[in-house]
């Protein structure tokens, strides 16, 4: 899987909760070119381009590793689901 980001829209927005103003970015991620999500991001006011995409990129980096485990973790729920099925169904089986 492939994911990428696309900055859908920033502005300047107001924290209640400590009564400051910050850079809210919108963040689309794509999988594949198919939009999945759109999540938010605040940045400090002053806070210039290049560390916006560079925050932007490791952000990118974090959700697909993320996703990759959780993929990996079904995987080994489902197994460990099959396995215990399969042990109830042998539990005090006598074999011939």
């Amino acid at each position: 899987m492939i994911y990428k980001g696309k900055i859908a829209s920033i502005d300047i927005a107001h924290s209640m909760t400590d009564n400051s103003d910050y850079l809210r970015v919108g963040l689309e991620i794509y999988e594949d070119d198919k939009l999945i999500e759109t999540r938010y991001l605040g940045f400090p006011l002053g806070t210039d381009e290049s560390e916006i995409k560079e925050e932007i990129k490791k952000y990118i980096t974090t959700y697909e590793n993320d996703k990759e485990l959780s993929i990996k973790s079904l995987k080994v729920e489902e197994l460990t689901s099959k396995s215990y099925e399969v042990a109830k169904k042998l539990q005090g089986k006598e074999i011939k």
